[in-house]
């Protein structure tokens, strides 16, 4: 069977020599399959990773589902009406494969994916009217992170692996990465032997998130577990020599998500740590530490490889409200109780409270 990834990068040579052709005839497509598929070439063209390209196909297959349950066989025949009753459906009547509900944010990234589609499908020819155009996605605001770790619950979390065997050694050495570099699941799962520089004490992130690639420093407790790592037990794991992925499973091979994910809440209940800690929460510690550290948030951005300084903003909102708690922790007057506040308490009817002269008592009350 053809892995689908590598269809599509065999499709790629053929979509370039389309393109190169300025007077090209725009062929109208009715299939929508058809049109998925050559907007999953463009976003290839564009230097998305591999996952990002891909992500694209099971929400454009829902959205071709539901269209043609309600009669509409025509990409050119939808309409932004059609877009609002599949707004409504997502949110309403669609489920997950256990049954609920898709959160917001997934619904408003799956409007996305169609903006970004209806808006590839209008500079390409293959629709007059862009239905998206206009369309008012839901505000989401930049929900404030509720899994960052403290330092004792990073330390717990650090103490966990039994480091004197093979898988816990890894475990402690990718946590400490995780930690040291606020890498994604993803970027972590994808890291390759030679995009590590264990002199320079860097790694390379080769098409993050939006295809972008960036240089992130290592520290020197993730520097001194990844040699151990590499020198003694990453070669325990290898059993195919042609896989370079940094960390490997048990059987040899590269681990997924749902390798990555299991380990972490593993040990996260060992630690009896109540947090839902996975292994982005990490990567919202580290930004946190930095940020309450002094770090400039330019620099953070740069570090996390967000493309927009809002989505580092909020790591602002976090420390502005850890400064608050300490500051009523600490504050010499934490203790100390204005007397009109004391007056209210007592007499629990503002009306009643009598406002003295400064002449009088010399002080407002």
């Amino acid at each position: 069977m053809i892995d689908d990834s590598d269809f599509l990068l065999s499709s790629v040579a053929n979509e370039m020599s389309v393109l190169s052709s300025e007077k090209r005839e725009v062929l109208i497509m009715t299939s929508f399959e058809d049109l998925r598929d050559n907007f999953m070439r463009m976003l290839m063209l564009e230097n998305r990773s591999k996952y990002s390209v891909l992500g694209v196909r099971s929400p454009l297959n829902i959205f071709f589902r539901f269209i043609r349950s309600i009669g509409i066989n025509d990409i050119r025949k939808i309409t932004k009406e059609n877009i609002r009753k599949y707004h409504l459906w997502l949110c309403n009547v669609y489920k997950k494969k256990d049954g609920q509900p898709v959160s917001m944010i997934t619904v408003v990234g799956r409007l996305c994916v169609l903006n970004k589609f209806f808006e590839y499908l209008k500079k390409k020819g293959y629709i007059l009217i862009d239905p998206m155009f206009g369309y008012e996605l839901p505000e989401l605001g930049d929900p404030i992170p509720r899994d960052i770790m403290t330092k004792t619950e990073i330390k717990l979390m650090m103490d966990q692996p039994d480091i004197k065997t093979v898988s816990g050694y890894r475990d402690r050495t990718i946590m400490e990465v995780l930690y040291s570099t606020g890498l994604r699941n993803s970027e972590l799962r994808n890291l390759r032997l030679n995009d590590l520089n264990i002199v320079n004490k860097e790694l390379k992130v080769f098409k993050g998130k939006g295809g972008k690639s960036r240089i992130v420093p290592l520290n020197a407790f993730a520097v001194r577990f990844l040699k151990g790592y590499l020198n003694r037990i990453r070669p325990e794991l290898v059993i195919d020599e042609r896989i370079n992925f940094v960390f490997l499973t048990e059987n040899g091979m590269q681990m997924r998500s749902d390798h990555l994910q299991p380990l972490i809440k593993k040990y996260r209940e060992q630690a009896g740590i109540k947090k839902q800690i996975t292994a982005h929460s990490f990567r919202h510690t580290v930004a946190t530490d930095l940020l309450n550290a002094g770090m400039n948030v330019r620099y953070i951005q740069a570090f996390l490889g967000h493309s927009s300084l809002k989505s580092t903003q909020v790591y602002t909102r976090i420390a502005t409200n850890y400064l608050n708690k300490k500051y009523k922790e600490f504050h010499p007057r934490k203790s100390m109780r204005d007397v009109r506040e004391a007056k209210d308490e007592v007499k629990n009817k503002p009306n009643k409270i009598k406002l003295f002269s400064y002449k009088r008592d010399k002080r407002w009350y």
